[in-house]
Order: structure tokens, then C-alpha cells, then sequence
């Protein structure tokens, strides 16, 4: 079709009325519904958006508090790496001629005990639980719950003609 039109452009004989003709009534009904349908699409996930964003909001001091302990967490943990590169570092001057090696090796039992001692601290202030070892529940989806977001997504679509997942493994 915009082929022809580009076509009759070129043809000094071309007028306004063919250009009217050339035009389907039913296919300006289908863009048009197809342009609703877009705008009610954008609308819809507008104020899904907008929803969310509250949902978000009213969390965000929670959030904000959870944030502020996990970094304190995050730098105290940054704290226990350093210890503990120090104590392997210090080993390393034990390789240092007339050096107290006494000394040394009480810089790095002092290091080592400090940097251990951390998690237990963690641990028994209920700031960070450390778990290990621990199994943990993953939920999986229902089957029955798949299937009706399935079907609804079909009925969206006008598929009828599908099988459910339950025909599927049957």
C-alpha cells in the first residue's frame, strides 16, 4: 500500500480523492483500536508503577535501617580481613635477620584471636547470624498456581487449544 501511494505521488495526475480511496475504512478502525489498546496498556502499567513505588515508600525507612546495620556489619567484616592480612603479613617478618620472633609471633596470635573473635561477637549480638551448614526451604510453585496463570494469560491471548501443564505430563 505505501508502495502505490509513493507510486501515485510520483504521477502528476494524482489527487486528493485518490488518496482518499486509497485509504481502507477498516484499516483506520484497526489502527485505531490498536492505538486505544496501547494507551490503555501504557495507562494500566503507569499506575502499576505508581503503586509499586508507594509500596516502596512506605517500606523505605525499614529498608533504610536494615541498610545502616548491614553496612556497620559490612565494615566490621572489612575490619576482621584486615587483621587477618596483618597477621600474614607480620609472618613474613619472622624472615628478617636479628628480629624477636617473639614479639612477632605475639603480633600475630594477638591478630589472629582478634579477628576470630569477631563472628562470635556478630553471632551473639544478634547483629549478623551466621549460619553454616544449614539446610535452607526453597518454595517451589504450586502446580496449580502455574496453571492459572497460565490459563489467564491464554484467555489474554485467545488461545484455547493449549494443554495444561498437568495434560502435559500425563
Amino acid at each position: 500500500m505505501l508502495r502505490s501511494l509513493t507510486l501515485n505521488l510520483l504521477n502528476p495526475d494524482f489527487g486528493p480523492e485518490e488518496t482518499v480511496v486509497s485509504i481502507e475504512p477498516s484499516l483506520i478502525k484497526k489502527q485505531l483500536e490498536k492505538l486505544k489498546q496501547c494507551q490503555q496498556d501504557v495507562v494500566h502499567t503507569r499506575l502499576t508503577q505508581i503503586l509499586k513505588t508507594q509500596a516502596i515508600q512506605e517500606q523505605k525507612p525499614a529498608i533504610q535501617e536494615q541498610l545502616k546495620k548491614w553496612k556497620v556489619i559490612q565494615h566490621v567484616r572489612f575490619v576482621q580481613q584486615i587483621l587477618y592480612l596483618g597477621a600474614s603479613a607480620a609472618t613474613f617478618g619472622t624472615f628478617i635477620p636479628n628480629t624477636n620472633a617473639n614479639l612477632i609471633n605475639g603480633i600475630v596470635d594477638t591478630s589472629m584471636a582478634f579477628a576470630n573473635f569477631i563472628p562470635l561477637l556478630l553471632d551473639k549480638l544478634d547483629a549478623c547470624k551466621f549460619y553454616r551448614n544449614v539446610p535452607v526451604d526453597i518454595p517451589s510453585p504450586e502446580i496449580t498456581k502455574v496453571d492459572e496463570k497460565v490459563a489467564r494469560y491464554h484467555q489474554r491471548l485467545d488461545v484455547s487449544s493449549t494443554p495444561s501443564i498437568d495434560e502435559q505430563v500425563s
